[in-house]
C-alpha cells in the first residue's frame, strides 16, 4: 500500500495538511517500510485566517498523490478531509512517529480486513 506522510521532521507526523509543503511517499508492503519518494506541493492554505477550499491547489495535490492510498497528516479541515475522501485518498489524523503512523494509516484503509506486515500479500489495497 502507497501512503502519503506529511512530516517536515522525517521522524514524526507533524505537519497540517493545508501547511505542508512536501509529502514523503511510503510503500508499505513489509514490516520495514520505505521512503520511495518525496514529492514538492504549493501548501493548500493562503495566508489568510479565513482562507475557503482552493479548488486548483486541491487538486495539485491530489495530483501529486495520485497512486495514494491514504494520507497521514497531524491536522486537516473537514473539507479537505471529505474531498481527499472522494478522490480516493483516506485522510488520518495523528501526530505518531512515522512506522506507528504508516501502521495505523493501513488499519484505517483495511478496516482490519488484513493484518499488516504479517500478511500484506494478501491485503486488497495492495
Amino acid at each position: 500500500m502507497i501512503i502519503a506522510v506529511a512530516s517536515r521532521s522525517g521522524k514524526t507526523v507533524d505537519q497540517h495538511f493545508g501547511q505542508a509543503e512536501s509529502f514523503r511517499i511510503f510503500d508499505y508492503k513489509s514490516s520495514n517500510p520505505q521512503q520511495i519518494s518525496e514529492v514538492a506541493v504549493e501548501p493548500f492554505a493562503q495566508k489568510t485566517p479565513d482562507h475557503g477550499f482552493d479548488e486548483r491547489r486541491f487538486k495539485q495535490i491530489v495530483s501529486a498523490l495520485e497512486g495514494c492510498k491514504a494520507l497521514v497528516v497531524c491536522k486537516i479541515g473537514e473539507t479537505p478531509a471529505q474531498q481527499l475522501l472522494l478522490a480516493g485518498i483516506h485522510p488520518v489524523r495523528t501526530d505518531a512517529v512515522i512506522l506507528e503512523a504508516l501502521k495505523i494509516a493501513h488499519d484505517s484503509v483495511c478496516g482490519g480486513q488484513c493484518k499488516a506486515p504479517l500478511n500484506m500479500s494478501a491485503c486488497p489495497h495492495n
